[in-house]
């Protein structure tokens, strides 16, 4: 399979939502997808404007890892679109970025 390398990054800038999945609390080790908006950065990573209250907030505050899918659907067939699952850690963004990623975001 040759997927050219500027498709990944025309996704992340196409779809504005996307399938968190973080390691759940309880019960311990579960995975724990949820659906989110999400903007990418200048640097074309998924930001996510979370809530501390969220059960995913908690999950990721006990492990970063996480997993996060963006699916595009083909005349309603989410298999026949464009798909990317990005696999990596969660960190919150510097104070620093907070006015700029909060312009991207809106």
């Amino acid at each position: 399979m040759h997927i050219p390398p500027q498709a990944p990054l025309h996704l992340i800038h196409r779809v504005s939502e996307g399938t968190l999945a973080t390691h759940s609390r309880e019960p311990s080790g579960f995975p724990y997808p949820t659906a989110l908006p999400f903007a990418p950065t200048a640097r074309h990573a998924p930001m996510l404007l979370i809530s501390r209250l969220a059960e995913h907030t908690r999950n990721l505050h006990a492990d970063a890892r996480a997993g996060f899918l963006v699916a595009h659907a083909t005349d309603g067939h989410v298999l026949e679109g464009q798909r990317l699952t990005l696999l990596g850690t969660f960190a919150p963004a510097a104070e620093s970025e907070h006015e700029e990623l909060a312009q991207r975001y809106l």
